[in-house]
């Protein structure tokens, strides 16, 4: 029955679960693809698909391919967190962090564990720091200092971030430099340093939105759009926003969409537009309850 769905069916993830279902023994393109539509329904936050579709990558993964039934494996306990059961996720996590070889592998592991973790995040931090090789260590000091600035050590965290940066640049890694100087940036606003519109415009410029999982979260750009808009520059904070609208809308990513509209909603409350800030909120309500996404109905009523 699947595999004649599979057949019927244009839309690749749909097809590509039905043929994991349809399918018995290992089969290593049959798994890429699935890993590859697992990302795609991720993106999305079509959450129910793509946990599925990551667990069906790993079940069809040949038992030969150590790296990519670890690399599955960890998509696969990620995407359980980010469906909402982070207690089984972290229990995934770290039972494969126990079974992978100490080295830049157990790190790896570890730093997603620590992106889903609740407790005991600074040591895990500090074990993933640990274990990372030299292209590891910015990655791993960033999530340390995301660490300590969640316990108030805020000093630390600097520090931490500050060691990252040039280890960043050295090596290459754009992200995880334009995370560190996201990062910066939100530190120096929070201890009252002003609006650090060139760490975040750095940090832009190294880290298009669509490189993000899901789409623009946590982009530095909209961070920066954010602080503009808490420090009342209107005028500044809206191309930015709008942008992210755009781009939001463009690539699918309605949760994002909600909370945009929420804070468009917001700046044209504090301009004294009431009613366009009544339809942006309103549509940001409708969408977020459409989404069952209890934290996107907060923000938007917030």
């Amino acid at each position: 029955m699947h595999a004649r769905l599979a057949a019927a069916l244009d839309e690749p993830d749909e097809r590509a679960l039905h043929v994991a279902r349809a399918t018995i023994e290992p089969d290593e393109e049959i798994a890429a693809a699935l890993e590859e539509a697992a990302d795609r329904s991720g993106r999305r936050h079509a959450a129910k698909e793509a946990v599925e579709l990551a667990a069906q990558a790993v079940r069809l993964t040949p038992p030969g391919q150590i790296d990519a039934l670890r690399r599955r494996a960890v998509a696969h306990a990620v995407l359980v967190g980010q469906s909402g059961d982070t207690t089984e996720a972290c229990a995934m996590l770290r039972r494969l962090a126990e079974e992978t070889p100490e080295g830049a592998e157990r790190s790896r592991v570890l730093l997603s564990l620590a992106g889903l973790s609740a407790y005991d995040l600074i040591p895990i931090c500090e074990e993933a720091l640990a274990h990372a090789d030299e292209a590891g260590r910015p990655r791993a000091l960033f999530a340390l200092s995301g660490a300590r600035w969640s316990v108030g050590d805020f000093a630390e965290a600097a520090r931490l971030i500050d060691e990252a940066v040039p280890l960043a640049e050295a090596s290459g890694d754009r992200r995880v430099l334009a995370f560190a100087l996201y990062s910066r940036g939100w530190m120096q606003w929070s201890h009252g340093g002003g609006v650090p519109e060139e760490l975040l415009r750095r940090a832009i410029a190294l880290l298009p939105p669509t490189e993000l999982r899901p789409i623009l979260e946590s982009h530095p750009e909209h961070m920066l759009a954010t602080i503009l808009l808490t420090a009342a520059e209107y005028e500044r904070a809206r191309p930015l926003l709008e942008r992210q609208l755009r781009l939001a809308q463009e690539h699918g990513d309605e949760r994002i969409v909600s909370e945009l509209l929420a804070e468009l909603g917001y700046l044209e409350a504090r301009i004294g537009h009431v009613s366009r800030a009544e339809e942006l909120v309103e549509a940001a309500l409708d969408l977020a309850r459409q989404l069952q996404e209890p934290a996107a109905v907060g923000w938007a009523q917030y």
